[in-house]
């Protein structure tokens, strides 16, 4: 087979489904990141038809197939997305990456002296269901 139908290949079956969704990915730890890293480098191995011992770097190998690393790979899709939303929805950008205030939720029987004081924070509904451990908040996004 041809080493241009190989990538092409790789590049539509095996990196399409490595690399989706970029975003939770993007923050995994380095050691998960290099795995997924040593699937690329055996794709290469493949594409290339180099062996073990023709004493080839993972570098140029990359370099041979025109491929990027995951790890930046991994980097600029996050990045772009993060651009889009940013772009698309700049309300739900806005929310996500700088958010108003840190709320904590006062245990019921530790009130902080603050609770105690101001009382609750208006925006924040706190909901209590049985089949959770913990309560859950509903904040409005703007």
């Amino acid at each position: 087979m041809h080493p241009d139908t190989k990538r092409k290949l790789y590049l539509a079956y095996v990196r399409s489904a490595l690399i989706y969704p970029a975003i939770p990915l993007h923050t995994l730890s380095p050691s998960s990141i290099s795995k997924l890293q040593s699937v690329q480098n055996k794709a290469t191995r493949f594409i290339t038809n180099a062996e073990w011992q023709d004493f080839n770097t993972s570098a140029q190998l990359h370099r041979q197939t025109k491929l990027a690393p995951i790890n930046t790979l991994l980097h600029e899709h996050a990045k772009r997305i993060w651009a889009n939303i940013e772009n698309m929805h700049p309300q739900l950008y806005l929310h996500h990456t700088f958010p108003q205030e840190t709320r904590q939720i006062p245990h019921r029987a530790f009130p902080s002296s603050r609770t105690k004081i101001l009382g609750p924070p208006s925006n924040t509904q706190i909901h209590m269901t049985p089949h959770t451990a913990a309560p859950s908040i509903n904040t409005p996004l703007g």
